[in-house]
C-alpha cells in the first residue's frame, strides 16, 4: 500500500526506472531498465540481479536488464543500487518529475543553513545543562570516556569477531552471565559501568533478544510463531549469536565510513543500510544501544523512534518521514554540536527539560453534529468530559480485555439502539477513561476547530449532576480557535489519538511553545494569565486533589514513602507559587524561603502527631518562661496558628502544612 500517490524517476547510464514509495518500502514499476554492468562500489548488486532473474523479476536485454513486473524493495537505497549497478543513496537519486528528490518530498533533509536549535532553546539547554553538573546528575567528561572505551574494550567489533560456538553465545546473549553484553545493555549499573546513563533499553520479555537462556533451566529459547518462548538446541542458539555478530559488525563498518558532519541525507542513506545489511539487529533498541555506546558522536542515545520523534517534536522540529532507529540521528548530532554539549549530556538535558513521553488527543465539544457544544463547561471547569451518562461510575474499566467486554455489554444494556457504534463507543469510552494519562496533551475540538489545548492534570472522575459526566481536570494552555494543518484527523471521533500526521503534532506544540501563538483568553477576549505549571505522576495527583478540597490524605503502610512525597509535592508547589519554578531549579537564597532556615519559618510547615502533641503545640498555649530568675507564663502561638499568620500576611503565596 502507498504512502501517497507520487511517482519517481531514477536515470543513470544505461538505466531507466519508475517507483514508488511504499508502507512496506520502494517498489520499482513493470518496465523499468537496469543497468547490467556492476561497478566496483556495487559488491552486493550482482548476487540482487541474479536472485531476481531467478524469480523472474528480471530478463536480460540488451547491456540492460529489464523488470517484468513491479517488485518491492526494503529501501529506496537498495531499488537505487539495483537499477544503477552501484551503491546509492535512494533518497537522493529517485526525483519526482518536478525536480524534487524523495529526501526533500518525504522533508528527510533540513534547509542546510538554519540553525536547528533557536538562541532561546540553545541558551535554556546550557543554562539546564550548567545545573546539572553542579548538581553532579551528569557524568564527568573524563567519566563518559572511561565509560565507553571500558564498553569497546569489552564487546567492541576486534572482541566479537575474535569468538564463536559457544563463547561466542555466552559473550552476547547469557543474561545469567554478569559479563555478557546483554546483561551490561540492559542491567549493570555500578560504578564500574553506568548502563541507565546511556539509555534504558528495559521492560518487555527477554524476547526482544530474539534468543535468551532461562535462569531456571538453563535451557536456550526463542520464541514460536506466536513467540511464545519455546526451547531450542544449543547449536540453534549459536547461529543466532553468529547472525547477530556478523550485522553488528557489518553496522560498525557503516558507522565507521559515515562522515562526522554526516547530512541528514547520509543518515537516511544509513538507514537504508542497516535495514538492507543489518537487518535483525539494528531494527531492535540493543542493536541501536550498542551502536550508540561505540559511537556516541554520531547517534542519539534514545533508543525508541518514538522518544526520537518526541523530541524532535518538543524542539520544534518536524521530524522526517519514514521508520527506523537512525533517520532522526542527524538532528541530535547537529543540535548537540550546537549547544556544545556531548551527546550524553545533550539528551540528559532534554529529557528534563520535556519531561516524560506524552500522547496527544481530540476530544470532541459537541453533542452530535447538531446537538449542544459543551465547550464552555469544559473551559470554565478546567476539564474535558463525554457524555453517555446512563453508564455511571466506569473508573473500572483497565486496560484488560474482560474490562473492555464488561463496558461492551453495559452500553449494549444501557444504549440499545446505539448498537452500530458499540465497539466504536467502547473504544472511544475505554481510552477516556484507562489511556490518557496524566501529563498527555488534549485538545478540545468543535468540528475542524480547535477552540482549546490542554494538558491533563486528574484521574478520571464521575459527576453523575451533568450530562458529561465523565472527566478528566484539565490545565487548559491555550483557548484561542484554530485548525490543524490536516483538520481531518479524527474529525467524526469523540476521543481521537493524534500521531498520524506530524505536522498536526508540530502544529501543538508551536501553540504551546511560541509567544507568537495562542494566548489563554478569558469570556470576555481579554488575556489571562497563564495557569501556574502542573506537577506529574504522583505530585500530580496529590496537586490536583488540593486543588478541589484543599486537603490530601496520604494513607498506607510504614516505609512506602508517604512523608516524601507530601515533602516533594509541597516544596515544588510553594516554589511553584513564589518563584514560577521547581524546588530542585531553586538557588539557597530561594530554597530557604520555601523550607526556612534557623528560626525563620518557610512556606511549608511540618508537623508530627504524637501522643504528647496537644492543643497548645498546634494552635497556641501558654508556656513558662524565665525573665531575671523569675518564672512567668506567655501565650504562645502553635505551628497551625503561625502558618495562618505567615499566609495573611503574605496573601500572593502559598503555604502548605504537613502533618506526619
Amino acid at each position: 500500500m502507498t504512502t501517497n500517490g507520487d511517482e519517481y524517476e531514477l536515470r543513470g547510464p544505461d538505466a531507466e526506472a519508475k517507483g514508488v514509495l511504499t508502507d512496506e518500502g520502494f517498489t520499482v514499476k513493470a518496465g523499468s531498465l537496469a543497468r547490467r554492468e556492476i561497478t566496483p562500489s556495487g559488491k552486493g548488486v550482482p548476487s540482487v540481479h541474479q536472485r531476481l532473474i531467478t524469480q523472474g523479476v528480471l530478463e536480460e536485454d540488451g547491456a540492460r536488464l529489464k523488470f517484468l513486473k513491479d517488485h518491492l524493495f526494503s529501501t529506496p537505497s537498495g531499488a537505487a543500487a539495483a537499477v544503477l549497478g552501484r551503491t546509492a543513496n535512494g533518497w537522493i537519486s529517485w526525483k519526482r518529475a518536478d525536480g524534487r528528490t524523495l529526501s526533500e518530498v518525504r522533508r528527510i533533509a533540513r534547509v542546510e543553513q538554519a540553525h536547528l536549535l533557536s538562541d532561546e532553546r540553545r541558551k535554556e539547554i546550557v543554562s539546564r545543562h550548567q545545573q546539572l553538573v553542579n548538581e553532579g546528575k551528569l557524568l564527568p567528561h573524563r567519566e563518559l570516556e572511561r565509560q565507553y572505551a571500558l564498553f569497546r574494550q569489552r564487546f567492541g567489533p576486534s572482541v566479537l569477531s575474535g569468538l564463536d560456538g559457544e563463547p561466542l553465545l555466552s559473550l552476547m546473549h547469557d543474561h545469567t552471565n554478569r559479563d555478557s553484553l546483554v546483561y551490561w545493555l540492559e542491567f549493570k549499573n555500578d560504578d564500574e559501568f553506568k548502563s541507565l546513563e546511556f539509555g534504558g533499553i528495559g521492560g518487555g520479555s527477554a524476547l526482544k533478544f530474539r534468543i535468551f537462556r532461562r535462569k531456571e533451566t538453563g535451557k536456550w529459547q526463542a520464541g514460536d510463531k506466536s513467540n511464545y518462548p519455546v526451547d531450542i538446541p544449543v547449536e540453534q542458539a549459536v547461529e543466532v549469536a553468529r547472525a547477530h555478530r556478523d550485522q553488528l559488525l557489518k553496522g560498525v563498518e557503516l558507522l565507521e565510513t559515515l562522515a562526522a558532519d554526516a547530512s541528514d541525507d547520509d543518515y537516511a542513506e544509513l538507514q537504508d543500510e542497516m535495514d538492507e545489511l543489518a537487518p535483525d539487529v539494528s531494527r531492535l533498541a540493543w542493536g541501536h544501544k550498542y551502536f550508540s555506546l561505540l559511537f556516541p558522536n554520531k547517534l542519539d542515545d534514545y533508543h525508541s523512534p518514538n522518544w526520537q520523534q518526541f523530541h524532535l517534536l518538543k524542539l520544534l522540529q518536524l521530524p522526517p518521514q519514514g521508520k527506523g532507529r537512525y533517520l532522526c540521528a542527524g538532528r541530535f548530532v547537529t543540535a548537540a554540536n550546537e549547544a556544545g554539549l556531548p551527546m550524553n549530556h545533550f539528551t540528559a538535558v532534554l529529557g528534563v527539560v520535556h519531561g516524560r513521553l506524552h500522547r496527544y488527543w481530540r476530544i470532541g465539544t459537541q453533542d452530535g453534529d447538531s446537538g449542544p457544544s459543551y465547550w464552555p463547561t469544559m473551559r470554565e471547569q478546567s476539564c474535558v468530559a463525554i457524555g453517555w451518562p446512563a453508564l455511571g461510575d466506569i473508573s473500572w474499566v483497565d486496560g484488560k480485555q474482560e474490562a473492555r467486554e464488561k463496558l461492551k455489554g453495559l452500553l449494549q444494556e444501557k444504549y440499545p439502539t446505539r448498537h452500530a457504534s458499540l465497539g466504536r463507543d467502547c473504544s472511544q469510552l475505554a481510552r477516556f477513561v484507562a489511556d490518557i494519562a496524566e501529563g498527555d496533551v488534549v485538545l478540545a475540538a468543535d468540528g475542524v476547530t480547535i477552540v482549546g489545548i490542554g494538558r491533563v492534570v486528574g484521574s478520571y472522575e464521575f459527576h453523575p449532576d451533568v450530562q458529561i459526566p465523565h472527566q478528566r481536570q484539565v490545565e487548559w494552555l491555550a483557548e484561542d480557535e484554530w485548525r490543524l494543518p490536516e483538520p481531518n484527523e479524527g474529525l467524526r471521533s469523540t476521543v481521537h489519538q493524534l500521531g498520524k500526521f506530524s505536522e498536526n503534532l508540530l502544529a501543538i506544540e508551536q501553540h504551546i511553545q511560541l509567544p507568537s501563538g495562542a494566548k489563554p483568553v478569558g469570556k470576555g477576549g481579554e488575556v489571562q494569565p497563564k495557569r501556574p505549571s502542573r506537577l506529574t505522576g504522583i505530585p500530580g495527583r496529590i496537586q490536583s486533589i488540593l486543588e478541589r478540597k484543599g486537603q490530601v490524605v496520604l494513607y498506607g503502610p510504614p516505609g512506602t514513602g508517604k512523608t516524601y512525597w507530601a515533602e516533594r509535592t509541597t516544596n515544588d508547589l510553594a516554589a511553584l507559587s513564589a518563584f514560577g519554578k521547581v524546588f530542585e531549579a531553586l538557588d539557597d537564597v530561594e530554597r530557604a524561603t520555601v523550607v526556612g532556615q534557623g528560626s525563620n519559618a518557610g512556606l511549608v510547615h511540618l508537623c508530627c502527631f504524637h501522643p504528647a502533641y496537644g492543643y497548645e503545640d498546634f494552635i497556641e498555649g501558654y508556656r513558662p518562661r524565665t525573665i531575671d530568675g523569675q518564672v512567668s507564663f506567655e501565650l504562645r502561638d502553635g505551628v497551625f496558628k503561625r502558618l495562618c499568620k505567615d499566609a495573611a500576611a503574605s496573601p500572593e503565596r502559598n503555604f502548605y502544612l504537613i502533618v506526619d
